[in-house]
């Protein structure tokens, strides 16, 4: 083993080496390993609890909470981490945190780096679950900018039903506003936005013989496509017809 990764304490271990990383070292995840048994430059992945900025107290000799906590904080590098920092408050608590988090850290000349949680960055995907990923939670650690692409779900009711909305997406478009494709018009589900259910009395005039082998429940009642009807005598857009 070289003298570089070789472990001797209070000489190149990280308590000796960096006390305050060390002071963020997970109390009981790491079992009985000690940040006195770990070289300071170290590969290996441990544990690390909740940090926080601390500054003096007016006495001097008493160290407080200057209000505002980080997940992680890096004082040989001058940098932060938050986890869901961003987005964990209601919007008028979210704006008067941030500010003041980011003057303190702008002010130490810390940078501030945050990581989003996906769920949590746009409320409308609240109520569809990523189905390939709920189960083990690791939906949670997906980026708003992920190019992945998923399963989400959610129900909706049409006339006192219940249907489910499956389809699959990525991450990024989900977080760009773009949603159930159903909901949307976008694609047609029997019984929920199909023309013959939502529009019944139009989908009667639908021309079963020239339209053949097309039905009414095959297209949303929002569809560009040109049929024929037993009332006109040129094709026109469904769409028109429902408007």
């Amino acid at each position: 083993m070289s003298m570089k990764s070789k472990v001797k304490p209070g000489i190149n271990d990280l308590q000796t080496m960096h006390p305050h990383t060390a002071a963020q070292w997970h109390t009981y995840k790491n079992g009985r390993l000690t940040p006195k048994e770990v070289f300071a430059y170290s590969g290996k992945k441990v544990w690390w609890q909740t940090a926080a900025l601390w500054h003096k107290g007016r006495n001097g000799d008493t160290e407080t909470l200057d209000g505002m906590e980080l997940d992680l904080y890096l004082p040989e590098e001058n940098i932060a981490f938050e986890y869901n920092g961003l987005w964990a408050h209601s919007f008028r608590e979210r704006k008067l945190c941030d500010a003041r988090k980011l003057s303190l850290c702008r002010e130490k000349n810390i940078l501030l780096i945050r990581i989003c949680e996906t769920r949590t960055v746009n409320r409308h995907v609240q109520g569809e679950h990523l189905i390939e990923c709920v189960a083990d939670g690791t939906c949670e650690y997906l980026t708003a900018g992920s190019s992945q692409r998923v399963h989400w779900k959610h129900t909706a009711v049409f006339q006192g039903r219940e249907f489910l909305h499956a389809w699959k997406a990525t991450v990024k478009s989900r977080m760009q506003g773009n949603g159930c494709p159903y909901c949307g018009n976008k694609k047609v589900l029997k019984g929920y936005n199909d023309l013959e259910s939502c529009y019944p009395e139009i989908a009667e005039k639908w021309d079963r013989i020239r339209n053949a082998p097309a039905l009414p429940d095959g297209f949303t009642s929002a569809s560009a496509r040109r049929v024929y009807w037993t009332d006109r005598v040129k094709p026109v857009k469904i769409s028109d017809r429902t408007k």
